[in-house]
């Protein structure tokens, strides 16, 4: 019996589908006057109201007002265009990711790695076609195989996105952060994925330096962290999210990239370190 239910907009998948159709012609800043005032006019009509609002949600971060990173790589690409990257946690690749329109508007080089099988093949979807090279694994400083938490992205396809692409190696981490979500963690599931050091990951990728490193790996972003080599790798930006480490490890991860002179700023989510360009 195929029972009648009504079509809900995927107003995610519409967001996602955009950036990735248009690529380098993408302008973050041509919906930022016009998104509020529609989600506010659709507010009466609850169906296309909470479609705006994931289409809001799956577009730049800083087109939501999360212009920190967004405002940095604007003033990045004006010093030097070419750039290279690391996303360690990349989900998708374009979902509420920093880098996505920058590395396809200029053609950036990079290494992105995501240990969820689904959201690795998206991963090499959106980044086809660009110097690019997705990895299949997670990243642990000893561990070749680790337990991976996760929200099954088919059973829980009608939670909001951003549910959908939380992960972890602690199942704990996994509930806290889907705990706004009614039913969420019921859809919890996971898988032994392999794993790479960041060296590893960096010699497979054959990239001569990694200007740009972004981390979201819920709640192991610190261990990460802990061992870029920054100048070995000649890196002048990271971008990680602080809200899920405790505070004493936050105070030594500031401590620890002030030593390499990073200049720090945070908003509500993500912390960025920034230095000066190598010559």
């Amino acid at each position: 019996m195929v029972e009648n239910t009504p079509m809900l907009i995927d107003g995610e998948s519409v967001a996602v589908a955009a950036r990735h159709a248009v690529g380098r012609n993408f302008d973050v800043m041509a919906l930022d006057s016009i998104i509020g005032p529609l989600t506010k006019l659709t507010g009466r009509i609850r169906p296309l109201h909470l479609a705006l609002r994931r289409f809001y949600r799956a577009l730049p971060p800083s087109i939501r007002g999360e212009r920190m990173v967004f405002d940095h790589l604007q003033r990045v690409v004006r010093e030097r265009r070419s750039q290279t990257f690391m996303l360690i946690g990349a989900n998708d690749g374009v979902m509420a990711d920093h880098v996505y329109d920058h590395a396809r508007r200029y053609g950036w080089r990079g290494v992105a790695v995501e240990p969820v099988p689904a959201f690795y093949r998206a991963l090499q979807h959106h980044y086809h076609g660009l110097p690019v090279q997705a990895m299949n694994v997670a990243v642990h400083h000893e561990a070749r195989s680790m337990r991976l938490f996760y929200i099954d992205p088919v059973k829980g396809a009608h939670l909001p996105v951003w549910a959908r692409g939380v992960g972890s190696f602690d199942r704990a981490q996994v509930e806290q952060a889907v705990a706004s979500v009614p039913g969420a963690a019921s859809f919890i599931t996971s898988i032994d994925v392999p794993c790479r050091t960041l060296d590893e990951i960096v010699a497979e990728s054959g990239l001569p330096s990694v200007d740009i490193i972004v981390v979201d790996v819920e709640g192991y972003d610190h261990e990460v962290v802990r061992r870029i080599r920054f100048d070995t790798w000649k890196t002048h930006t990271v971008v990680f999210e602080y809200k899920h480490i405790p505070q004493d490890i936050l105070t030594e991860l500031r401590g620890l990239l002030e030593q390499h002179g990073f200049v720090l700023q945070q908003d509500h989510e993500d912390l960025l370190a920034t230095r000066a360009l190598p010559r």
